[in-house]
């Protein structure tokens, strides 16, 4: 019988984080990640806070979900994420995402004089770059190949992980053809049914994973009963767009674990945390009301 696992997805509650992943680390939790976001309240140093969350756990993975490529260098993502595998025993998490940062005067800043234009084969070169880099997989082609990248990779731990942060299937066929991991995140998108389809049929295996690998984000929040959860876990702003998230009681988040596991075909579940202006004992309980159900439901 196949386990449920629980990840965190963390977008930015910088109050909160530091606190927050040792806490999930003691309960279980498999892995935390955080996002790239640049709009007010978010986090924009997703880098930085991974290597501080590094140095205060201890078995939990860590990593990015993700580093938006279109404005960090391939060869910047891939030494990062050379040090954390090396710093944190091989819990590193490489995470990259096609995402814009925020206003578009922010983004012209941090383009930095470079073209705004960003493709989506444009995005898929430099996710490819990456995980060449990272992995040293470079092709002797590339200039790139004599030019180590430091650190090297450890000779027990291997290259961190990489995964593909996505909404669409269009990711999914990319990480499929590189032989990389995918993570779809359910709260925005709504073809993730298909896009795991197409990944999985049309995985490739690469020198670090010879299986498809996959997990699915949704946004949950879990509270005593489902009146105090939707009183806790406000509606999101829609802006044209139409979200889906769960705010219920623990038997209501049970049923809908089996059935967005059912949906996607993992029990490898990441938690979205959205609610940044909640208290560390909310979020706290919320969580282990959600490690209880998927024990309990491991068990089935």
């Amino acid at each position: 019988m196949v386990a449920y696992t629980l990840g965190a997805l963390d977008v930015g509650n910088l109050q909160l984080t530091l606190q927050l992943a040792p806490r999930l680390e003691s309960m279980g939790f498999t892995r935390y990640w955080v996002s790239e976001h640049h709009a007010s309240g978010n986090n924009a140093t997703p880098l930085l806070t991974v290597a501080l969350l590094g140095g205060l756990t201890n078995t939990i993975r860590v990593g990015t979900a993700g580093v938006l490529l279109r404005y960090t260098s391939p060869v910047a993502v891939a030494q990062s994420f050379r040090t954390f595998q090396w710093l944190f025993d091989g819990r590193a998490d490489m995470g990259v995402a096609r995402g814009m940062a925020g206003p578009e005067p922010l983004t012209a800043a941090l383009l930095d004089g470079r073209s705004p234009e960003y493709s989506i084969e444009l995005h898929d070169k430099r996710v490819e770059l990456a995980q060449q880099l990272v992995c040293d997989r470079v092709p002797d082609s590339n200039p790139l190949s004599q030019c180590p990248i430091e650190p090297a990779l450890h000779p027990d731990l291997g290259p961190p992980q990489v995964w593909f942060m996505s909404t669409s299937a269009s990711s999914a066929v990319v990480a499929a053809r590189l032989g990389a991991r995918y993570s779809y995140h359910h709260y925005y998108g709504r073809d993730g049914a298909e896009a795991v389809k197409r990944y999985v049929g049309e995985f490739k295996p690469s020198p670090e994973l010879s299986q498809p690998d996959w997990n699915v984000c949704i946004d949950a929040f879990i509270g005593e009963d489902e009146s105090t959860a939707r009183a806790s876990r406000p509606e999101p702003p829609q802006s044209g767009r139409s979200f889906e998230y769960f705010a219920g009681s623990p038997p209501q988040f049970e049923e809908y674990v089996e059935k967005i596991s059912e949906q996607y075909q993992t029990r490898n579940i990441i938690l979205s945390t959205l609610w940044r202006r909640y208290e560390l004992e909310t979020q706290v309980a919320s969580f282990e009301r959600a490690m209880a159900i998927v024990r309990r439901l491991s068990l089935k």
